[in-house]
């Protein structure tokens, strides 16, 4: 296993954790709208904001994020692995 591949699941991990934690935001701003009592008064905007941010970004996490994978390890050049003798 390359630590390209160690980085990804890292990655994936964290995109799991924060779709969760999305779910979580937008299932309590539903159950506020329904008649849940709020904890902070003016906030339910908010927690829409929250969840949907944090849910495309842990989409994009989940997918694998190639363009952030791309950025920390990229593609190794012919010239790079030409080794001098």
């Amino acid at each position: 296993m390359e630590p390209r591949d160690i980085f990804g699941i890292i990655i994936r991990t964290f995109g799991l954790s924060l779709f969760i934690y999305a779910i979580w935001y937008l299932v309590y701003g539903v159950a506020t709208i329904v008649g849940l009592p709020e904890d902070s008064p003016g906030y339910l905007i908010s927690y829409f904001i929250t969840g949907g941010t944090y849910f495309v970004i842990g989409l994009y996490l989940l997918r694998g994020a190639p363009f952030l994978i791309r950025f920390a390890y990229p593609p190794i050049t012919e010239t790079e692995t030409e080794k001098p003798n």
